[in-house]
């Protein structure tokens, strides 16, 4: 189901199943508190999110106050992150990171050493 803010995920940019699976994730709003309060100790400072996909995560980092980076390489969630947290004064960027990239060390070489936390 599309809501206004959330743009059609077109299996031409989009793994369907990956999708649904992240549309159901995300509605399981206990499951998803859990997971970031899993892992909230371990953040500080500059905190980047690899595979931000729909941010079921994200927004706990954010709503909590910390810096946060988001990143995907898939563009309809890339824009589906902006469209949702553009307006968090928090959100320091939001970035293309495709993990996969065959030459990754040097095409991200940028991003070395920026975040405190990943």
């Amino acid at each position: 189901m599309n809501t206004p803010s959330q743009p059609a995920m077109s299996s031409e940019n989009l793994d369907v199943t990956g999708a649904q699976t992240l549309e159901v994730i995300g509605r399981a709003d206990n499951f998803n508190k859990w997971m970031y309060d899993t892992i909230r100790l371990y953040l500080k400072g500059e905190v980047l999110e690899i595979g931000s996909g729909l941010g079921n995560i994200s927004k706990f980092a954010i709503n909590d106050g910390f810096s946060v980076s988001l990143s995907d390489y898939n563009p309809v969630y890339h824009q589906f992150l902006k469209e949702k947290f553009s307006h968090c004064p928090n959100l320091k960027a939001i970035l293309w990171i495709d993990l996969q990239h065959p030459d990754f060390f040097n095409y991200y070489s940028s991003l070395k050493e920026k975040y405190d936390s990943v």
